[in-house]
């Protein structure tokens, strides 16, 4: 049987490079993309602001801080989803079988589609080319035999970087890694493990028996994958039934203002979307990932379908002290059932007549 070929294909400091497309004259600064107000909380930034020490999830009072001359953008859903949208569709013109994972980044099942190609490194070097050509994007990708190396791989350069995992080179390229370096280990995780003396891929994979049960934390499923084994498939369905924001902190957050402050902002932008798109909501979702990247989610479906934020905000909090144990990581606020607004009071002005 054939090695799958996958490619994961991240789009660098997306929203960011959105701004800097319509906006020319933001070239070469430092850009934030946040809501236009002190207290919001920075969703991206480009890599100029990075190298002041700005990054996603800080304040932009505190990024100000660090960086005076940074330039706030805004936020521009419609925009960024329209981008994204010729992004799939770039990537589902060149592979017939394409995962999207998250507005910026998306899965390729490249092993039927690379027999066009003497091999992958030309295939990856021409779609890194026709999405820089013709959407002005910058990508990494991330080739490897499952998902789960390809997308540590695309995280190896960047930005606008190639790179490949042999299932012969994990040695060599995965067991050197820090251990923050791949999916699945947070701060809070990085920390126990360091104390154990684990502080690499190799440590970790090296790991005795004896060892691993005194360590409170299941680390089977991830040290199976730094061997090389992951056989999730790409899931090329294209069913789009929910609306959703999200956050990824960077650390595991234990702080009730941060956290208060990130669920109002993930509010916030998924509202202003519903009200661009008329949209009404039925239920609301609220999810979150822990320093072991366990995901938990609780939801709660609305009497009456709203777009209000006063009552969905209050809801979303509810819903994530429910969830909320000792830290965050990553935050959603996400709905899966969605009316049309004008339908819906059509519907209503109908039933009173």
């Amino acid at each position: 049987m054939n090695k799958r070929i996958i490619f994961h294909v991240d789009i660098n400091a997306f929203y960011a490079t959105v701004e800097e497309i319509d906006h020319p004259h933001y070239q070469g600064q430092p850009i934030a993309v946040a809501p236009l107000r002190n207290q919001a909380i920075i969703t991206t930034c480009n890599y100029v602001a990075r190298s002041y020490g700005v990054k996603s999830a800080m304040s932009v009072l505190e990024a100000k801080k660090l960086c005076p001359q940074l330039v706030v953008t805004g936020l521009h859903f419609d925009r960024y989803q329209e981008v994204s949208d010729a992004f799939i569709s770039l990537c589902e013109s060149f592979c017939d079988v394409v995962e999207v994972a998250s507005v910026d980044e998306c899965y390729l099942d490249m092993t039927q589609s690379i027999l066009r190609y003497k091999r992958p490194l030309d295939a990856a070097m021409d779609l890194q080319m026709r999405i820089r050509d013709q959407l002005h994007l910058n990508v990494s990708i991330g080739i490897a035999s499952n998902k789960f190396l390809a997308k540590v791989a695309s995280d190896l350069k960047k930005p606008n970087g190639i790179s490949i995992i042999r299932d012969n080179e994990l040695k060599s390229k995965l067991w050197p890694l820090p251990l923050p370096a791949i999916v699945g280990v947070g701060k809070k995780m990085n920390e126990v493990l360091s104390s154990f003396g684990i502080h690499t891929v190799y440590d970790l994979v090296h790991i005795s028996d004896d060892s691993l049960a005194q360590i409170p934390l299941n680390l089977r499923p991830l040290i199976d994958k730094c061997h090389g084994h992951d056989d999730s498939i790409v899931n090329q369905s294209k069913e789009h039934k929910s609306m959703g924001q999200s956050r990824s902190l960077g650390y595991d957050c234990d702080d009730e203002k941060t956290l208060t402050l990130v669920l109002n902002e993930c509010v916030s932008e998924l509202i202003l979307r519903a009200k661009e798109e008329q949209i009404l909501f039925k239920n609301i979702i609220v999810g979150i990932k822990d320093d072991s990247f366990e995901s938990r989610s609780k939801s709660i479906v609305f009497d009456t379908p709203t777009s209000d934020f006063g009552i969905i905000y209050e809801h979303v909090n509810v819903l994530f002290d429910q969830l909320f144990e000792n830290s965050v990581r990553h935050i959603s606020v996400s709905c899966s059932k969605m009316i049309d607004e004008k339908e819906h009071y059509a519907q209503l002005t109908l039933f009173e007549l």
